[in-house]
């Protein structure tokens, strides 16, 4: 949503649903034609759960990058230091509205 930066813990879930509803949702069905539907339910869920780690969405640049939780303080700050621009007048420069088109 055009942010300057965006962190993902490792522990992140990128999805819209939890992947034990998913399984329930999306491969309700299937699993039911199985005699025991909880062992393929449960491999079902687990890879759900691989899929929606942040690692694979900060690849393709929806996160600026995966952080440890213990440097949640630390880059964040880090970023908002570098959002504020070189003289720390949060970002404004000569160049305001620059890349909009010139009305004048």
């Amino acid at each position: 949503m055009h942010s300057d930066a965006l962190y993902a813990w490792p522990t992140a879930d990128v999805s819209f649903m939890a992947p034990e509803a998913a399984a329930n949702v999306v491969f309700g069905r299937k699993v039911e034609d199985f005699a025991d539907p909880e062992g393929p339910r449960a491999a079902l869920i687990e890879q759900m759960k691989r899929a929606n780690a942040p690692w694979d969405a900060a690849g393709v640049g929806l996160f600026t990058d995966v952080i440890d939780p213990r440097d949640t303080r630390r880059v964040p700050g880090r970023s908002a230091r570098r959002a504020r621009g070189p003289k720390g007048d949060r970002g404004r420069s000569e160049r305001l509205l620059a890349s909009w088109p010139r009305m004048f």
